[in-house]
């Protein structure tokens, strides 16, 4: 009886498998992240404090070349995606014109996350000047002194002084950094180059009457 029941349950398998089904059972899902993806095509991220983000030229844990090293606070934008592989949630991203494949995170770990700073939570009121020349806010910062970002989010360091300018990273909230220059006025708020651990750009004092920046001490 036991090889009879064996035999049918052979003859079953060969038939559904030749029919294109099959009879084992897919775990695909279970070789994704267990969380939502946070991330979106168009849109730019960060590498989360901490290690920096492999850049391969596939979307496989230590398969295909190696292209760079996201660095903590890098801020890349989203290409393509996501594909994932051995539990590991892959995005094609653009970091400083290096295209590559960059892990997301695994299971319920993020290895980056969405860019977000002041600038997108600004209130609607203040995100459109009436006066995009003019700059209410009067500016506190001194060529060549320290200053810092407020507590909260983190401000934006950009190529050039406007909010058009693309992101070159990020200052997290309490992060000190030199004054390299006087404060510009465009789109209505004062700019400031300045030297965060080596990355030198352009990043916004505040608007309206919120300040995102802060002399130190």
């Amino acid at each position: 009886m036991f090889r009879r029941i064996t035999l049918l349950i052979f003859a079953l398998t060969v038939t559904l498998t030749a029919a294109g089904v099959s009879v084992f059972p897919t775990y695909a899902q279970t070789y994704c992240m267990s969380v939502t993806s946070r991330l979106a095509i168009g849109a730019q991220g960060v590498v989360t404090p901490g290690l920096p983000n492999v850049l391969r030229d596939q979307p496989v844990p230590g398969g295909g070349a190696i292209l760079a090293y996201i660095p903590a606070g890098g801020v890349f934008t989203v290409v393509d995606g996501p594909e994932c592989n051995n539990g590991i949630t892959w995005w094609q991203v653009d970091y400083d014109g290096i295209v590559g494949w960059t892990p997301e995170g695994q299971w319920s770990t993020y290895w980056t996350e969405p860019a977000v700073d002041s600038e997108a939570t600004a209130s609607p009121a203040a995100s459109v000047p009436t006066t995009p020349t003019q700059c209410t806010l009067a500016p506190r910062l001194t060529i060549n002194d320290p200053a810092q970002v407020t507590p909260g989010l983190p401000n934006r360091v950009r190529v050039a002084p406007t909010f058009a300018a693309r992101v070159l990273g990020l200052i997290p909230g309490g992060g000190v950094f030199t004054v390299l220059t006087e404060g510009v006025c465009a789109d209505g708020v004062y700019w400031y180059q300045v030297d965060y651990n080596g990355l030198i750009g352009w990043t916004a004092e505040g608007r309206n009457s919120t300040y995102w920046l802060a002399p130190q001490g």
